[in-house]
């Protein structure tokens, strides 16, 4: 009798290791990249929110950019940050994190007052904006690089940095252009 509920016991214990890994996938903290804090949401929900409105104002600077370099620029981001968007959305359905379908409020507010601007001033303003954006995207990066704790959120970060420093030089580049 002490045998078989030695045996039973042992059952039960290997069931539950097998059902508690499992339970972990189902709500979003699997994969291989552990759970998702606070801080690992805010990052990735903040870079796809950047995402979008790279995307956003990159389709005003194609229709409303007086200069060339303007208008590419916004080309290559909005090409650039479709496809951030594409992996990073993808990545946080997998990890159970909330895919945001618009910019932040403060990010709507930039481009409205960019969007309202023509001509050089708009080529400059947008220049402006993509220089300092791409500067805070390294940063906020970086810090997810050495604080965050779920792997695949850090790999993410670790990926898009080397992204958001090209697209600050050709920024930079544009913004020197328009001088």
């Amino acid at each position: 009798m002490k045998k078989m509920m030695v045996m039973m016991f042992s059952v039960l214990v290997v069931a539950a290791m097998l059902v508690v890994p499992a339970a972990g996938a189902a709500n979003g903290n699997g994969g291989g990249g552990g759970q998702v804090s606070s801080k690992d949401k805010v990052f990735l929900v903040g870079a796809m929110q950047t995402d979008l409105m790279e995307i956003k104002s990159g389709e005003v600077a194609m229709k409303q950019g007086k200069s060339q370099g303007v208008v590419k620029l916004g080309e290559l981001l909005a090409r650039a940050h479709s496809k951030l968007l594409g992996a990073g959305g993808k990545l946080a359905r997998e990890l159970g994190v909330p895919v945001p379908k618009t910019p932040s409020a403060t990010m709507m507010q930039k481009m409205k007052a960019l969007a309202s601007k023509t001509g050089s001033a708009f080529d400059r303003a947008y220049a402006k904006m993509m220089v300092m954006g791409h500067e805070e995207a390294i940063e906020k990066a970086t810090n997810e690089i050495q604080a965050g704790s779920n792997k695949l959120i850090v790999a993410v970060a670790k990926k898009d940095v080397p992204i958001y420093e090209q697209h600050l030089r050709d920024a930079e580049k544009v913004m020197k252009e328009l001088r």
